[in-house]
């Protein structure tokens, strides 16, 4: 290295402009030419040079510093490259491509009826308490297995989840998961992950269908230590879901045995498009379903926002949007304080959304609302079972061969994680679903919405018409 010079050349230059180069003196008449001039010219013109070759030398010296610090620390940094390369994807720009509406519309469609089902039986399980879910994490989820699945076990969830062919499985979520992106309105991530045991062979087909539909990845671990697998996806699903879900999976849940875990997470965080102002929240009653109230921290605003009485289930509904008007939470209130269990038996056959748009108009609305955190952890495998989708948890029928050519795979749980806030600002609300394989007129005075008693909330992406987080609201003072 230190034997080798580096070359300067000078091109396009004339005679009379050459930095660096100072001109000998001229030759006397003879041709004789002074030496003490010569020499001192000389002198001036090497150390000239060397000056150019030391600020190269120093430039070179400086670029492979910074070449080789970039290096020691990717790496360093191990395994946070990956994270980096994660955390990129997952925070890219929105991109929307949309060429076949209809059928991620009929996807839409059928997560409703699905999220109506699967609500129904976890309101069975939790009585009269505060509900949590993602229709839209778990469709996602049991779709990523589904696409895995023949015969009777393919047929049963197909039926569970409500979809009408596997079309629109694979245009529909194709579609809409690279439309449910981050932009400069709001923060909306959502990433699918396939978890499997070091050497097992996934089929090409499902490897492609993993890629190209749910755009997820497949990550080789050891389920046979456990401690460390749970560990790799609960710190996926942290990093997927800005640390709103801390653990999906617990290490008892995986074992040897196991082949695969599907996993989404799903995060949103969103400003109202008008916040409420902190000044105006204020302690106030809200009555829980037995008639006892309890002060909760209620919050005030005026804005005209979509409004709709809806007779047929005898309550009322305002469409909160977040900043945007694109993701949006609609608040649905029965008019008697009592009257949430009616209302669920009423909606369970209702098409909340399209009975809204059918409804509304855009007018002044005083909204007086809690303020809520929320959190949920549910085994979602009882309630599917209620719903028909039986097949797929027992050993000995499950057909999971699309996914490894065999018979031998079948589901061992449906966990799902969620989380949501909701206050002045905004709301922030993250969920995450796992599955494990073992072997808006004229100015009129304002209409009232006063949030007093237990309510149902929707929050949805207009756009894709997809619904993200369901939920029931009997205490908000319970988080």
């Amino acid at each position: 290295m230190s034997s080798k010079v580096p070359k300067v050349s000078v091109i396009g230059g004339s005679a009379g402009n050459r930095s660096g180069f100072e001109k000998l003196p001229e030759s006397d008449p003879a041709g004789a030419v002074s030496l003490s001039a010569a020499q001192s010219a000389a002198r001036k013109s090497r150390r000239h040079k060397n000056i150019i070759a030391i600020k190269i030398g120093l430039v070179i010296l400086s670029l492979s510093a910074i070449l080789a610090g970039l290096a020691a620390f990717f790496l360093s940094s191990g395994g946070s490259i990956n994270t980096n390369i994660t955390n990129f994807r997952a925070s890219r720009a929105m991109s929307v491509d949309i060429s076949d509406s209809a059928t991620m519309k009929s996807l839409a469609s059928a997560t409703e009826v699905f999220s109506r089902s699967l609500f129904k039986e976890l309101a069975k399980e939790t009585g009269g308490d505060n509900i949590l879910v993602s229709p839209y994490s778990a469709s996602l989820v049991l779709s990523m297995a589904a696409s895995g699945a023949s015969g009777e076990t393919q047929t049963e969830m197909m039926t569970g989840l409500r979809l009408p062919d596997m079309e629109t499985v694979g245009s529909g979520w194709s579609q809409v998961i690279p439309a449910l992106r981050s932009n400069e309105n709001f923060t909306l991530e959502s990433a699918n992950a396939a978890f499997t045991m070091e050497n097992f062979d996934v089929l090409a087909t499902y490897r492609e269908s993993l890629h190209n539909i749910f755009h997820s990845d497949i990550s080789p671990v050891n389920f046979g230590e456990p401690q460390e697998a749970t560990q790799t996806i609960n710190s996926w699903v942290s990093d997927m879901t800005n640390k709103k879900i801390e653990k999906l999976i617990e290490k008892d849940m995986v074992n040897g045995n196991t082949r695969l875990v599907l996993v989404n997470a799903l995060y949103f965080k969103g400003d109202w498009e008008k916040q409420f102002d902190k000044k105006n929240t204020a302690q106030d009653k809200f009555f829980l379903p037995s008639g006892e109230g309890v002060m909760a921290d209620m919050m005030v605003q005026e804005a005209e926002i979509p409004f709709a009485v809806l007779d047929n289930i005898d309550s009322t509904i305002v469409e909160l949007p977040y900043k945007g008007d694109r993701i949006v939470m609609q608040i649905v209130l029965p008019n008697k304080k009592s009257g949430l269990r009616d209302l669920e038996e009423k909606i369970g056959s209702v098409d909340i959304a399209d009975q809204f748009r059918q409804h509304q108009r855009d007018t002044k609305v005083r909204v007086k609302m809690p303020k809520f955190k929320l959190s949920s952890s549910a085994d979602l495998s009882d309630p599917l079972k209620a719903m028909g989708m039986s097949n797929m948890f027992d050993a000995t029928v499950a057909d999971f061969s699309g996914i490894d050519g065999t018979r031998t795979l079948f589901v061992d749980f449906v966990k799902q994680e969620v989380a949501i806030e909701v206050n002045e600002e905004g709301s922030e609300a993250a969920a995450a679903t796992g599955m494990g394989m073992m072997m808006r007129s004229m100015p009129l005075p304002p209409e009232q919405f006063t949030v007093d008693h237990p309510f149902l909330f929707y929050i949805r992406d207009k756009l894709t018409g997809m619904l993200l987080f369901k939920g029931r609201i009997a205490n908000p003072t319970m988080s």
